[in-house]
This record gives structure tokens, C-alpha cells and sequence, in this order.
């Protein structure tokens, strides 16, 4: 790419790896945004040395290694010294605030951003309302990966300076990507009911196995997938240890629902790639993410909705923003209400048809391309930055341009 001055440093946290191999939603959002951004040729990108960074991007590796084995430390100060040298106009931190003050001492000059993919009274040095406060003062803008983490911001800070700096920017998507993958799948959708995550409490994994069970036992030919695991795999000696209890339990119990029968009613597949899964997405009946927690964002609901699968979701955190208008809702949680959704759905293949349409406009009117996404960011930019050197792609949505960028809450 053009060799261009680094205007745009982007910084990563430690333990994100940025590259295909083993990319985490931080990383592949981070690629996205950079890819579709108008600053991409003054961009670098800062995060742990990998072997085969993405490409097409400048990125910068950090050590990750040193002072009495302090990974968080030795990551800062390696960042420290790369920034002083590329000396960019303005630094974004993903996910790591407890990194801005030093490096705002280190780098006066410079603007910063916080990009918030998580739940930010969950982080370091800002957990009380205190603290966000005052750093919010010092910030030029924090991205919000949800109309949820930007409440969670927000709360306890009655200042409505400080909160125009807090703005809601979803992960965005290459739609017109999925779009063709969709179309290039002939075959009707089997009747399968797909769940998508981590083998973990907080995911709804054991409530989906007892709602799977329940809805599909008196239903011929339908099945349960789940894909995933609690962690991902690191080799097979690895994998085998790192096998949690809930996990197990959750395996265990899939045996015993399994036990007798011709076919298994409940498969669970472990981890598979990316283009696995979508390809899944565009195959199934439907799709659920039944979280239990307040999803930050709920990147494996656009995805399912983008691949035309129907949907059925918890009202939990950044969940909200995506399910209403593209699925089916429940709230409270529990596995008689899922069961009921899961049996509704699988009984209605016209309600199913409505849902995969209405689903891919929602996402164009939530302003989810990443096209949209992109152009936001670098209109939050322009005052330190000024004007990109080069023309962010176009939004192929064809629906009227709307700011990708609110001051949204979850009310909104």
C-alpha cells in the first residue's frame, strides 16, 4: 500500500491476534474497519506479533514479553516506544482504557479515541462512574459497540457534553459479501436448529440442549447443532485439557438425550471456520443465541441474519439493537419459552420465510454495512486528521444514507 505518514495509530489489546489464522472479533472487526476506511494508507495498526499479519494493512507487532513476565506491561511499554516513533495525530485504543493515561502523557500532542467492545464498568481504572468521567473529559471520542456499553458508559454521568462524545458504532459487515454466499447455495434449508458460540453459561449453551431436547423430540427429522467450544482449540493435548466442567456437563448431557436413538437429535460439532459457519447460517432453519448475559454486541446474530437464517434471540445488552425488527424475542430466558419459539417457528415455514426477508432490510436500516460503519468513524475523525486522502467505498444498501454514527440508547 501507499507508504504515507502513520496519521492513525490503532492499538489492539494484548491478548488479540491479527491475522486469519486465529483472528478474534476485535482483530477482524479492526481489519474491517481499516479496510473500508478513507484513511487506510495512513493507518497502522498496533497489536501482539503474529507470523502472517492480515494483509493490505501496515501493522506494527508488540512485544508481548519481559519485566518479571507482566504481559500487560510489557505490551505498554513496547506500544510506548513504537507511538513515539510513528508519532500519529491520533491514537484509538480498542477495549483498553486503563492504557490512555499513560500514553496521553507520553503523547501530548496527540488526539485519542476508546473504542469500547465490552462492558466498560468491567475494566480496569473504569468502574466507577468517577473515573469514566474524568476520562471522558480527556477523549475526543468513545465508540460504543452498542446502544447497551454506551448506557453502561454513560451511567452515573449527568453531562451532556460528555455524553455527545459517547456514540453508537456497531461492527460492521460486508453484507454484499454474505449476500452472494447466500445465493450461491442452491439447496433448500434443512430443518435444523443451529446455536453458534462458546460451550459457556453466560452463552445460554445448557438452556438451548434443554430446549432443543423438548421442541424437536415429537418433531420428525429436525436436529440440533451446536458449534463451538469454551476455548479454542490450540492442538489436540491442549484442546483436551482445556476442556471446562460446564462444558463437559453440557456434553454429558447431550450423550443421555442422545442415547437410544437412530440418529442423534442434538450434534455438537466443536469449533469450525468462519466460512464453516456461514455456510451453516445459510443452510439451517433457523438460528438461536440464547444469552443469558448482556451481550455487548451479538456478532453471531448479524451474522445469521445477514445469511437469511431466521432468528431467535434473548433481549439481553447489544441484542436488543439487532434482534427487534429481525426475529423472534424472549424474555425471560428460560427452556419452556425457548422450547415454545423453537417449536412455533419449526411448525411455520412462511413465518420462517418473513423473518430471513424482514431480517436482511433490518440490517440495511440499522446502518450495518461496514461501508456505513467506516464512513461514521472517519467523519469523527476529520478534526484531527482532516479530510481522507482517498474515497471510502460506496454503501451498496441501496436505502437512503442515514449516520451510522447516534447518540442512541438502548430506549431509542
Amino acid at each position: 500500500m501507499t507508504a504515507r505518514p502513520a496519521d492513525l495509530a490503532i492499538l489492539l489489546p494484548p491478548s488479540d491476534s491479527f491475522q486469519a489464522a486465529n483472528a478474534g472479533a476485535i482483530s477482524l472487526s479492526v481489519r474491517d474497519f481499516v479496510r473500508f476506511s478513507g484513511y487506510a494508507d495512513r493507518t497502522t495498526v498496533f497489536g501482539a506479533r503474529v507470523d502472517e499479519p492480515f494483509a493490505g494493512i501496515r501493522f506494527r507487532g508488540l512485544a508481548t514479553r519481559g519485566l518479571a513476565g507482566s504481559r500487560r506491561l510489557a505490551y505498554l511499554l513496547s506500544a510506548t516506544r513504537a507511538l513515539l516513533t510513528a508519532r500519529p495525530k491520533l491514537i484509538e485504543v480498542h477495549n483498553r482504557p486503563e492504557f490512555l493515561p499513560w500514553l496521553m502523557r507520553v503523547a501530548p500532542g496527540a488526539g485519542f479515541a476508546l473504542f469500547l467492545h465490552n462492558d466498560p464498568q468491567a475494566m480496569r481504572r473504569f468502574r466507577s462512574a468517577g473515573e469514566r468521567r474524568a476520562l471522558l473529559a480527556r477523549l475526543d471520542t468513545v465508540f460504543c459497540v452498542s446502544g447497551h456499553i454506551r448506557s453502561r458508559l454513560l451511567e452515573g454521568i449527568d453531562d451532556p457534553a460528555l455524553a455527545r462524545k459517547a456514540v453508537v458504532c456497531p461492527i460492521g459487515f460486508d453484507l454484499p459479501v454474505f449476500d452472494a454466499k447466500r445465493a450461491a447455495i442452491s439447496a433448500p434449508r434443512e430443518p435444523v436448529v443451529l446455536f453458534v458460540g462458546r460451550i459457556v453459561k453466560d452463552k445460554g449453551a445448557d438452556l438451548f440442549v434443554e430446549a432443543a431436547a423438548a421442541a424437536l423430540a415429537d418433531r420428525p427429522g429436525w436436529r440440533a447443532v451446536m458449534v463451538g467450544a469454551d476455548r479454542p482449540p490450540e492442538g489436540a493435548t491442549a484442546r483436551a485439557a482445556a476442556v471446562s466442567p460446564f462444558e463437559t456437563a453440557v456434553r454429558a448431557r447431550v450423550a443421555a438425550i442422545n442415547a437410544g436413538r437412530d440418529r442423534p437429535l442434538i450434534e455438537m460439532t466443536g469449533f469450525r471456520t468462519y466460512d464453516q459457519v456461514l455456510d451453516l447460517y445459510g443452510r439451517a432453519a433457523m438460528a438461536v443465541v440464547p444469552s443469558v448475559w448482556d451481550e455487548p454486541f451479538g456478532r453471531t446474530a448479524v451474522e445469521a441474519v445477514a445469511m437469511g437464517c431466521p432468528l431467535i434471540a434473548t433481549e439481553r445488552g447489544g441484542l436488543r439493537d439487532i434482534v427487534h425488527g429481525a426475529g423472534l424475542t424472549l424474555d425471560p430466558a428460560t427452556p419452556d419459552a425457548l422450547a415454545a419459539a423453537i417449536g412455533a417457528l419449526a411448525d411455520d415455514p412462511a413465518r420462517r420465510e418473513a423473518l430471513a426477508r424482514n431480517g436482511r432490510a433490518h440490517l440495511d436500516r440499522q446502518g450495518y454495512d461496514i461501508r456505513d460503519v467506516a464512513a461514521g468513524m472517519d467523519r469523527a475523525r476529520r478534526d484531527r486528521l482532516g479530510q481522507p486522502v482517498s474515497a471510502p467505498p460506496v454503501s451498496t444498501s441501496g436505502n437512503p444514507p442515514r449516520p451510522p454514527l447516534t447518540q442512541r440508547t438502548d430506549d431509542a
